[in-house]
């Protein structure tokens, strides 16, 4: 008895970027490139927001000193 695994592969083409890939379920296909567009956009908005908020914490600290709280 021999198990191989049937698998069906189903080629996509991505309306964004026009690159080709190839998934398993073609409904529920994301383009893997436009993803990692994503994820890279939302890492920078993340790095950017702690940024921030490291700004206004240490703008609330040296206010703090320079009261003497």
């Amino acid at each position: 008895m021999e198990l191989t695994p049937k698998i069906e592969l189903h080629e996509r083409r991505c309306y964004e970027c026009g690159q080709w890939w190839a998934s398993e379920r073609a409904n529920t296909a994301t383009c893997p490139v436009c993803a990692q567009r994503r994820i890279d956009r939302a890492v920078e908005a993340q790095a950017k927001l702690e940024r921030s908020v490291a700004a206004l914490k240490g703008a609330l600290t040296r206010s703090r000193k320079r009261e003497g709280f």
